[in-house]
């Protein structure tokens, strides 16, 4: 190697010996043909520069004297003997091309821009350089050889990854670059798919065949490349960010006052061809970033777009650039676009002379930005020219030659007089140029001619013959060209996509025949033309450009692999697109670029013929291999494509089923569907297995292929596919199951159903079951549901797979312990409970809880929150219609509770609650024992509560849990959210004993250790079991309501010492109150339509319910009157409301309710308490007084409401009722008052005294309207009433007398008891039950015979009750009241009607009473 520019003996000699190397091989072909030594000597000459330039060090490609002679001397060489006609040279030029590519890139790069379209690119575009000279498109046959030679220093080029990156940077990426790189693909596409260059019709099929090879092989290399350039590890893309690697940012080769005047819409030169980006110009730097090629490719092929659009339409064209900002809105913005490389000359000339105003702006800005300064006419007029073409429409001319005319003089002040005379001889000389060019112009005009043409324009003045004559001469000389037009071009550059290699092609002028050589000019023109200033070298890096590589390759690619895969048989072109396919695929999905992926993935998918079975070849068979292998190693990137990969495989696995089954013959009925003779889970599994199978497995008809072709296959690949997924990423894997359920459900869907998916669904979830528990969510949120659609299945052998399928996780998952508050478990197992709620197959149903019974018991350690989710099965279990399912579910709710209550509770205490609804739901279960069972089972639960040994209660999660157990009395909804756990004490066995007697004996009170208050979580814990209980006491079984009433009242009494007086008020507001709102809807809805017979059955129903409820309620309200002392007032009512129910059976219970709690608790209730009861009384009386002057009521409209139906029947059973409710009211409040007389002050007597009063004095008022009392009569025979339902006459008799004989009764016991504090009452009571006497004796003494016996008797009865009470009076009490007695007893000596019972009493009260008084 050479010193670098160092002035040495060995660097000159080095020096010297390349250029002398350089210039032997320029020697000119025609001698070289005649001198064969001169032939070798050339040969020799390249072989050793070849060499050299391979073997060229860091110093060599560095020294710029070397480089000098690279650009100077050798490139020339290398055109010269790229158009050799000889293959040799032509090889060695093009192999010398190729090395200086690899190694002097960076110091070549305009050099490469020219020789590489020459070399490469005409003759894949159809331009052949045969004979040394490239020519136009279809001018001759490309030479076969010379192709072939192309292609495979091609696949040269494109194996090294580095030198296509640095191109497309350099070259695809540049304003003004030749788009190498695309034009190299788009050209190997054309090539391959038999598109051949040139005349192909002197092709031979094998030539045809190795041009197809060697260009398939150029694209697959390429596509290698890039696959190349995918780092070996690399992290999956985030959400929706596409895979980059970091790198610094892009290096502007513009200063900052450039950077302004772009933004500013001004022109910035920059150097080279450089690519806008975001309006300012920019060149890629060593930092770009994959974003930053992207934009400035996006940006040329945007910019290509607005020329080629400007070419066709100028204006819109113009409007299309300025819109994205690529030019701005001035004229002079515009003006500096048109000297932009592309643009067509012609459409340029009819722009600018267009009579627009915005034109013509534009032209004049163009125009003055000429420089004309001491430039003769002639040269001028051909500066103004070289950019555009004349247009042909004579008023454009005249606007640019006026607007030259003007510039050329203000360049030029002294040329002319006026600019009239350059205007005028401009025309003339256009006009010469024609003339004298134009071959079809036989007569040329002399120069007298012209001369004589231009006298007198110099304002009437001759100009200076000699300068007309040396204008005349310059112009028949020389022709006045456009730039280009001559190869005089400085720019040389090649517009791809805009106008090919036209530019280019003009360098070398006109068409050659295939046998002429290169002329010296044309060589060095060319040679000056790679000369031209460029921007620096950017050496990219391969990664960056990969992504925008493969967007310009892939669809060229696609096109060749598709076809050619489709229509060749040649194993090794199709093994060749294979691979093409695997590193495009792969490449793309490193670079998530899914449209491309998706693209690849999608037709070789299809090109493994699965759906076809028939047509299956070979070829096809490896395209499933291809596609096996690039799922194994692009698991993480294929995101979208995995439906379409996985259901390749899915077809796969359906054709080896298809072909296993025709070669063992076998059809649906040779398939066992018995169960294993173990009678197991594992043999379950494998018939549901086998019943699947056999229906997805069916005899086809459809020819297959032979079962060899297959034997490539290895199935472990497909397997490894599954089992390995424990390697993919976390978003990878969640798509990744994500597309095999939804490939599943397919295969479920299908009229034949297959569980190949369905399968892999659970390997791949045993596998993946150990992910961190966010991605495992994620997964399971996907499984959990297709789970649920396959136990959902109408295919039953489907639907139990499925389900035996769940279990098999179930178990893998319960394997480990989870730890506490979390609630994995509980979503995992919530498909069965999902399933098992909407299942109509109670075979699936069965499954389900053999399924769960099984791994709950053999994992019964390890379940923590699935408790939540596997009661809500044996819930929705004890509702099933099938009686075996409901006991099957209870055998192991039974086990649970005797055996593992301890586990139930050890990590989540609320858990105790979803038992609790369990054992509730199995005890409104059908079967009767079951139902006892589990009663008793609820008893233990609630003993295990009271005695605290369920640990510290935590309060759940959910908000407002508690007010949702409240809210109602009914069993709440099991499938509530995560509740939080503790850890619970061991719990003690349930004893076994008679089902029958569950809830027979009554437990002794509670020890008061571990109070419960109203607070939420003791609230949680309690009111589902109590609530539950309370509901069952209306089971329709008596034996389930008897054991419902005993275990809900035992579990009262035997903890209510353990209870606050607020969790007391809560008991009887959701618990206890409730019962008693179901009795009264149950009257108002079942006894208000019914028959006498229906209803006698209904109300012994109800009374046997409410009345032992009552009576338990009163017990516990007597029992623990402390602590429910507050909630007496509403109890209270709650009597008061049945008495007033107007329903006899109701009504009655509510009344010996009412007295019997007054009678048991009256010694612990104070006076204010007694004030409360007395009031409720009081209501109960005024509630129930009878109004029978209701029936006779007319309705709105005036019509008469019958007593036999509708509303008047219930008014008239009503009134019957509270004829009866008075009379035991009266019976209730004498014996009350005989026993609770002396707790009572007086005013509290005298209330119970006006309570009676009250009630005879309406039935008095009542009795005494004769008019009512017939009209009632007359109402109940006319509706034809029963008599057994009718009100008799007088209505209110007995009422009357009962209350009359009440309320002596209650006055004798005032007097007979009064004391102390009671004197004040005693007083009153003798001047009341004096009047009482009088009027008792009175009403009797007015009954005549009219009056009907029966009622002469009952009053004769209280007249006599009344002589005995005025018997028992004191004297002094008769004395002070002898005034108003003795004239009723007088007359009722004289009474007719008087019994002998009533004298003989009367007689008595004159011997004992009056006689006195007269001795006296």
């Amino acid at each position: 190697a050479v010193g670098g520019g160092e002035s040495t003996v060995w660097g000159d000699d080095a020096y010297i010996a390349f250029r002398s190397l350089c210039k032997l091989s320029m020697k000119s072909q025609a001698e070289s043909a005649q001198d064969m030594f001169a032939l070798r000597g050339k040969l020799m000459s390249l072989e050793l520069l070849k060499q050299l330039i391979e073997h060229a060090g860091p110093r060599f490609q560095g020294d710029p004297r070397l480089i000098g002679v690279i650009k100077q001397v050798l490139c020339l060489s290398l055109i010269k003997n790229h158009s050799s006609s000889e293959d040799a040279v032509f090889q060695m030029a093009l192999s010398i091309f190729v090395k200086l590519l690899q190694a002097f890139r960076a110091s070549l790069k305009t050099e490469i821009g020219v020789f590489f379209p020459i070399s490469f690119l005409q003759p894949l575009d159809g331009v052949s350089s045969s004979g040394g000279m490239p020519a136009a498109p279809a001018a001759g046959p490309v030479p076969y050889h010379r192709l072939l030679l192309v292609l495979r220093k091609l696949a040269v080029i494109g194996g090294d990854q580095q030198l296509l990156a640095d191109m497309f940077v350099n070259y695809d990426c540049e304003l003004d670059g030749a788009s190498m790189f695309e034009r190299t693909v788009a050209g190997l596409a054309r090539v391959a798919q038999g598109i051949y260059p040139g005349d192909a019709s002197s092709l031979s099929k094998e030539q045809r065949a190795a041009l197809t090879f060697y260009s398939l092989e150029c694209l697959t290399t390429i596509s290698r490349s890039l696959t190349s350039t995918i780092p070996e590890e690399k992290e999956a893309p985030g959400a929706g960010q596409a895979a980059e690697d970091a790198a610094e940012p892009l290096k502007l080769n513009v200063s900052e006052d450039q950077l302004d005047r772009a933004g500013a819409g001004e022109e910035v030169a920059t150097p080279g061809g450089t690519a806008p980006m975001n309006g300012e110009p920019v060149t890629p730097g060593s930092g770009t970033t994959t974003a930053e090629v992207e934009q400035l490719r996006a940006y040329k092929v945007e910019y290509q777009q607005g020329v080629r659009l400007f070419n066709k339409k100028p204006r819109k064209g113009v409007r299309f650039m300025q819109e994205r900002g690529m030019v701005g809105e001035s004229p002079a913005d515009v003006a500096a676009f048109l000297k932009a490389p592309g643009l067509d000359k012609t459409t340029i000339g009819d722009y600018l002379g267009d009579g627009d105003e915005f034109c013509i702006q534009t032209m004049h800005c163009y125009v003055d930005a000429l420089d004309f300064a001491r430039l003769e006419f002639s040269d001028g007029i051909r500066h103004f020219l070289a950019e555009f073409r004349l247009p042909g429409e004579a008023q454009k001319i005249d606007r640019l030659m006026l607007k030259f005319a003007e510039r050329y003089c203000a360049c030029n002040p002294e040329s002319f007089k006026s600019a009239d005379t350059a205007y005028v001889l401009a025309y003339s000389v256009i006009m010469l140029n024609t003339d004298a060019h134009n071959p079809q112009v036989k007569k040329k005009m002399t120069l007298e001619e012209f001369l004589r043409n231009n006298r007198g324009i110099d304002e009437g003045e001759d100009l200076p013959q000699e300068m007309l004559s040396g204008l005349y001469n310059a112009i028949v000389t020389n022709e006045i060209k456009m730039k280009g037009s001559d190869g005089s071009t400085a720019g040389g550059k090649s517009q791809p996509r805009v106008t090919g290699l036209d530019t280019l092609l003009t360098i070398f002028g006109g068409r050659p025949t295939a046998t002429e050589a290169l002329g010296e000019d044309e060589a060095r023109r060319t040679h000056e033309n790679m000369r031209r200033e460029s921007s620096n070298w950017v050496s990219a890096s391969a990664t960056v450009s990969s992504r925008p590589m493969l967007e310009v390759a892939w669809a060229p690619m696609l096109g060749v692999y598709s076809v050619l895969f489709e229509d060749v048989s040649d194993p090794s072109l199709a093994d060749m697109c294979l691979k093409g396919f695997h590193d495009v695929i792969c490449t793309a999905s490193h670079l998530s670029m899914a449209t491309v992926r998706d693209a690849y993935v999608t037709p070789l998918a299809k090109f493994t013929l699965l759906q076809k079975p028939s047509r299956i070849a070979p070829k096809n068979v490896q395209a499933f291999l291809t596609l096996l292998q690039v799922a194994d190693r692009c698991g993480n990137y294929l995101n979208e494509a995995w439906p379409i990969v996985l259901r390749t495989i899915s077809q796969y696995d359906r054709v080896c089923q298809v072909l296993q089954a025709r070669m063992a013959g076998a059809s649906d009925s040779a398939v066992s569907f018995e169960g294993g003779d173990d009678g197991s889970l594992a043999g379950t599994a494998a018939t549901l297995r086998a019943k699947v199978s056999a229906q997805g497995g069916q005899k086809s008809e459809e020819p297959l292929p032979p079962p060899e072709l297959f034997t490539a296959v290895n199935p472990e690949a497909i397997t490894k596919l599954f089992i390995g997924s424990d390697r993919l990423e976390s978003a990878p894997i969640v798509t990744f199951v994500k597309a095999l359920s939804e490939v599943a459900r397919e295969e479920l869907a299908a009229p034949s159903p297959r569980v190949f998916s369905l399968t892999k669904i659970v390997e791949t979830a045993h596998v993946n079951m150990r992910r961190i528990r966010i991605v495992w969510s994620r997964i399971w949120s996907i499984l959990s549901e297709f789970f649920v659609v396959v136990g959902l299945h109408s295919n039953l052998p489907v639907a139990m797979y499925g389900v035996d399928s769940l279990r098999q996780l179930a178990m893998k998952f319960l394997e480990h312990d989870e730890l506490a508050n979390y609630t994995f478990q509980n979503e995992f197992l919530r498909p069965f409970v999902i399933v098992m709620r909407q299942s109509h197959s109670a075979e699936v149903r069965e499954l389900i809880i053999r399924c769960i019974s099984q791994f709950v018991l053999a994992r019964v350690d390890n379940v923590k929150s699935g408790w939540k989710s596997l009661f809500m099965v044996f819930t929705t279990a004890a509702a099933d219609d099938s009686r075996s399912i409901v006991a099957l579910a209870f055998e192991t709710i039974e086990k649970v509770v005797r055996e593992y209550f301890v586990h139930v509770t050890q990590t989540e205490t609320a858990t105790f609650t979803d038992c609790v609804h369990c054992l509730i739901a199995f005890a409104n279960s059908p079967l009767t024992d079951v139902s006892l069972n589990a009663l008793a089972f609820l008893r233990f639960c609630a003993l295990k509560l009271g005695a605290g040994e369920l640990g510290e209660l935590e309060a759940p999660e959910a908000a407002g849990a508690a007010q949702v157990v409240l809210s109602s009395s009914k069993v709440t909804r099991l499938d509530s959210g995560g509740l939080p756990q503790s850890p619970t004490a061991p719990a003690a066995p349930v004893p076994a004993g008679d089902q029958a007697t569950a809830g027979s004996a009554r437990t002794p009170r509670a020890e008061a250790g571990k109070l419960f208050t109203d607070k939420d979580v003791h609230v949680y814990f309690w009111f589902p079991l109590l609530a539950g209980l309370s509901e069952l006491t209306f089971d329709g079984r008596e034996e389930i309501r008897r054991s419902s009433r005993e275990v809900l009242f035992d579990i009262l009494g035997y903890h209510g010492g353990t209870f606050t007086a607020e969790f007391w008020a809560r008991i009887f507001e959701s618990v206890l109150f409730p019962i008693f709102d179901n009795v009264r809807a149950e009257i108002v809805d079942a006894t208000t339509f019914v028959t006498m017979s229906q209803r006698s059955s209904i109300d012994a129903w109800l009374f046997e319910t409410c009345s032992e409820c009552l009576a338990h309620v009163v017990d516990l309200a007597v029992q623990y009157y402390a602590a429910v002392v507050g909630t007496l007032p509403k109890l209270l009512a709650l009597l008061v409301g049945f008495i007033r129910r107007g329903h006899q059976s109701v009504s009655s219970m509510g009344v010996q309710a009412l007295f019997r709690l007054l009678t048991k608790a009256g010694p612990q209730m104070d006076s204010a308490m007694w004030d409360v009861a007395l009031g409720e009384i009081a209501n109960a009386v005024e509630g129930t007084l009878p109004a029978p002057e209701q029936l006779s009521e007319r309705g709105e409209g005036g019509e008469r409401r019958s007593l036999a139906r509708g509303w008047g029947a219930r008014r008239l059973s009503e009134t019957l009722c509270f004829v009866e409710i008075e009379k035991e009211l009266l019976c209730e409040l004498r014996d009350l008052h005989n026993h609770s007389v002396r707790m009572l002050s007086s005013e509290q007597t005298l209330r119970l005294l006006d309570l009676v009063a009250r009630i005879e004095a309406n039935a008095r008022r009542i009795n005494a309207d004769i008019e009512l009392r017939g009209t009632i009569q007359a109402l109940q025979v006319e509706d034809e009433v029963a008599p057994e339902a009718r009100l008799p006459d007088p209505p209110l008799l007995e009422v009357e007398i009962e209350a009359t004989r009440t309320h002596l009764v209650m006055l004798q016991t005032v007097m007979q008891t009064g004391s102390g504090s009671q004197s004040g009452s005693v007083m009153d009571s003798e001047a009341r039950i004096v009047t009482v006497c009088r009027a008792n004796l009175e009403a009797y003494k007015e009954c005549g015979a009219q009056v009907p016996e029966h009622e002469r008797s009952l009053k004769a009865g209280l007249a006599k009750a009344s002589l005995k009470t005025l018997l028992g009076l004191p004297p002094t009490t008769f004395r002070a009241h002898v005034g108003e007695l003795f004239p009723v007893l007088t007359e009722l000596v004289r009474c007719s009607a008087a019994t002998s019972d009533v004298l003989e009493a009367l007689s008595s009260v004159f011997a004992d009473q009056v006689g006195p008084l007269l001795e006296a």
